[in-house]
C-alpha cells in the first residue's frame, strides 16, 4: 500500500529520501491507464470528465 501511495504522488520513495521523484507527467500517466485498462482516448476523456481523477478512472475500468 505504501508503494502505491508513493506512485500516486509521483514518487518512488518518501519525500525525505533523495532522488525519489519520478518526474512523470499527467499525459504519461493517462497513457498508462489507457493501455493497462484497454480503453480508448474518447472513453478515457468521458470517464475523466465524469470522475475527475485518473485513479478513479483506472479503478472503474480495471
Amino acid at each position: 500500500v505504501i508503494t502505491a501511495c508513493y506512485l500516486a504522488t509521483g514518487r518512488i520513495a518518501a519525500a525525505h529520501e533523495q532522488g525519489g521523484e519520478l518526474h512523470v507527467g499527467e499525459a504519461t500517466v493517462a497513457a498508462a491507464v489507457r493501455e493497462s485498462c484497454g480503453i480508448s482516448r474518447a472513453r478515457m476523456s468521458a470517464l475523466y470528465k465524469q470522475l475527475g481523477d485518473l485513479g478513479d478512472v483506472a479503478q472503474k475500468e480495471h
